[in-house]
């Protein structure tokens, strides 16, 4: 029945429902719909067609006149003849036969008892005589009576539960699709992040080759890389990036950012330095600096001291970085005793 099918719809829309809307809004068609089950269960059965026997879609008009027609008397099978009236009276008062008549048997006293009871019955049907009911009223009234109230509160019933149905389905359909639709738009940024992050890292691994095949003091600067905690430094991408976490570490313990006052130098830029200091410098085109692969710090001490909380940290530290103090420049190591010069890659 309809109200059948909304009970199982609203099933099906709660199984949907309730992954995705919140327990009230699923609660208030669950409600519905069970008492729309109970009042189902509730209901006096409706009257069912008893199939015939010789036809299973007869209806209960066709039964009706059909029970109708075996109980009329135009149905009924033929009586047996019984003896004449005259000839019944005249045997029976003379015991012999009238002229031109046939004899007639002798009546048993068996017979006259099935005679006088069935006479009796009918003398008393003709002096009380009944209305009786016909066959088509017997047979209604025995089929059960639809109750109209009840009928009437099921498809209103049915009817609420087809509206919520409706309501939370909608809801639950429009929850769906918006989860889908963020489920796509993010999967659609992390595709585009990681397309970006792999083609930062294919420009970052063309910059470093650029910058590693290039003669001293000659990288073009577009390929290099600054840091964030100081826009004056340029350096190879990966020592860029290696110097940032370097700093990051540095800053956690001493809450300020290293200091660097020199870092890639240009052919010419070496020239200078070497006039300006001599021998503490390398000669122009043999720098790592022109390599842009090293730094120098302020804030570690002058030459040949090695006993600041910069040069300290740095030296437990900065290995596990990449950055190393050349060991010519460290203590006894044969060259200019620089604490605050730091390569990257190297300790040589």
């Amino acid at each position: 029945t309809a109200a059948e099918t909304a009970v199982a719809a609203a099933q099906g829309a709660r199984e949907v429902a309730a992954p995705v809307l919140d327990a009230e809004t699923v609660a208030a068609l669950e409600t519905a719909a069970a008492e729309l089950a109970a009042m189902l269960e509730a209901a006096p059965a409706p009257p069912l067609a008893v199939a015939g026997p010789q036809d299973d879609t007869s209806t209960v008009d066709d039964r009706v006149d059909q029970a109708s027609r075996s109980i009329s008397p135009e149905g009924r099978d033929p009586l047996p003849e019984t003896a004449t009236q005259n000839g019944t009276q005249n045997g029976t008062e003379s015991g012999t036969a009238t002229d031109g008549a046939a004899p007639v048997d002798a009546v048993t006293p068996e017979q006259a008892r099935t005679a006088g009871g069935a006479g009796s019955t009918a003398t008393g049907a003709a002096d009380a005589p009944t209305q009786q009911e016909s066959p088509s009223a017997q047979l209604v009234e025995a089929l059960p009576d639809l109750d109209i109230e009840v009928s009437r509160r099921i498809q209103e019933q049915a009817a609420e539960v087809a509206a919520l149905t409706a309501q939370v389905q909608g809801l639950a359909d429009a929850k769906i699709a918006e989860a889908a639709a963020a489920a796509a738009a993010a999967e659609a940024e992390r595709l585009a992040a990681e397309a970006a992050a792999q083609a930062a890292a294919a420009e970052r691994a063309r910059k470093i080759a650029v910058a590693t095949n290039a003669p001293n003091g000659e990288i073009p600067t577009d390929v290099l890389c600054g840091v964030g905690f100081d826009e004056g430094v340029l350096l190879r991408c990966d020592a860029a990036a290696a110097l940032e976490e370097l700093n990051a570490a540095y800053r956690a313990d001493f809450g300020r950012d290293l200091n660097v006052v020199s870092s890639y130098r240009s052919y010419s830029a070496q020239v200078a330095v070497r006039r300006t200091r001599g021998s503490l410098a390398a000669p122009p085109g043999m720098s790592n600096h022109g390599y842009g692969v090293a730094v120098d710090f302020d804030g570690f001490g002058g030459l040949g001291n090695f006993s600041t909380a910069n040069y300290r940290w740095m030296r437990a530290n900065a290995e596990q970085f990449g950055w190393y103090h050349p060991r010519v420049m460290r203590p006894g190591g044969g060259g200019p005793q620089e604490p605050w010069h730091w390569e990257f890659g190297t300790d040589s």
